[in-house]
């Protein structure tokens, strides 16, 4: 690994820096995928539970099978005194749309955002998992699950960041 040229890809700030740096790291070209997409998804109201947003983050392994896969997001609930708990999925087939139930694999923990002072105060969610075993070839999706914590109806705000690397 020479930390020299992914200290110069990085300081680049440009795709074929980042690209260079993700060469360094992963020790290879393995698949990646980073896209910034707005959030159009409805809210998850607290009657349904955890639902997926529909986000559909896409990618296909085809060096190691060992992805590292990341969401940020900025996520509310409508309510007064209420909060957000966010879990990241992923999984082969058709991605789920806003508002289906779980499906796939959950990785990295639930993030659980603190009782909110105020209506549809922003917080933000960093979720972060790696999945092992992935097929080479095979195209998996990876999206967030939203669920309140005690009422009202979850979403998110603006833009979401989705990055997925394989390691």
């Amino acid at each position: 690994m020479n930390f020299g040229k992914m200290l110069a890809g990085l300081k680049s700030n440009t795709e074929t820096g980042l690209k260079a740096f993700l060469r360094e790291l992963t020790g290879g070209y393995g698949a990646n995928y980073n896209i910034r997409v707005a959030a159009a998804g409805a809210a998850i109201s607290f009657a349904a539970g955890a639902r997926m947003y529909g986000l559909a983050g896409l990618i296909t392994p085809v060096t190691s099978g060992t992805v590292l896969f990341l969401i940020q997001a900025s996520v509310f609930n409508d309510t007064l005194n209420d909060g957000v708990r966010a879990q990241m999925y992923y999984g082969s087939g058709a991605a789920p749309a806003n508002g289906d139930f779980t499906s796939g694999t959950n990785i990295g923990g639930a993030a659980n955002h603190s009782i909110q002072s105020a209506a549809n105060q922003l917080d933000s969610v960093t979720c972060i998992g790696i999945g092992t075993g992935l097929v080479l070839g095979t195209t998996y999706w990876f999206d967030l699950a939203l669920q309140s914590l005690v009422g009202g109806n979850s979403n998110i705000s603006g833009v979401v960041g989705l990055s997925a690397i394989e390691i």
